[in-house]
């Protein structure tokens, strides 16, 4: 998935970056209270640049090693979400989590409903 694909309007489903961890930052604290219930409890580094590319690096790190595949949402330049398969077991038992979220001002538009057929 090098390029993304098209979920829903302008919306776009691809892998992450390293590039992303500004924009990441930017969704990350546009949506702090939107995504509070379901994130585990965070320091104020995560919310930044610098956090985020620490993360980043090790999200694609993980993709690398074969153990998880982030996934990027935009709409134009902008990050609206997040999808990752953690924790892949391979072999007969192949398996995964799916963990996402969307940002707060694109829910209940069916986007991860139609992210998450795309990802399966």
């Amino acid at each position: 998935m090098t390029h993304g694909h098209r979920i829903q309007g302008s919306v776009i489903l691809r892998e992450l970056l390293p590039e992303d961890a500004e924009p990441l930052a930017a969704a990350y604290i546009r949506n702090r209270s939107h995504l509070a219930p379901w994130e585990p409890a965070r320091d104020d580094f995560y919310f930044t640049a610098a956090g985020q590319a620490e993360d980043v690096e090790a999200k694609i790190a993980d993709c690398e090693a074969g153990r998880s595949l982030p996934l990027i949402l935009e709409d134009g330049e902008l990050i609206i979400g997040r999808f990752n398969i953690t924790d892949i077991v391979r072999g007969p038992f192949l398996s995964g989590h799916l963990g996402y979220w969307v940002d707060q001002a694109y829910t209940g538009r069916g986007i991860a409903t139609a992210a998450t057929r795309q990802v399966l």
